[in-house]
């Protein structure tokens, strides 16, 4: 039986909505399965509370 521990990654977001789809992206296509994903914001003023709430990462 294949052992696949499950890998957090922890995205830290401030004002960066211009970029944070990248990111998300990129973690999308790891080519690793087991991965838990936590978004973490400062008080945007920008929106990237909604393009994060908006992203489809399945």
């Amino acid at each position: 039986m294949e052992n696949n521990p499950l890998v957090s990654v922890c995205v830290i977001t401030y004002n960066s909505s211009k970029y944070v789809l990248e990111t998300l992206e990129s973690i999308k296509t790891q080519t690793y399965q087991n991965i838990e994903l936590i978004v973490s914001d400062d008080c945007s003023t920008d929106d990237t509370v909604e393009v994060c709430e908006n992203y489809d990462i399945f």
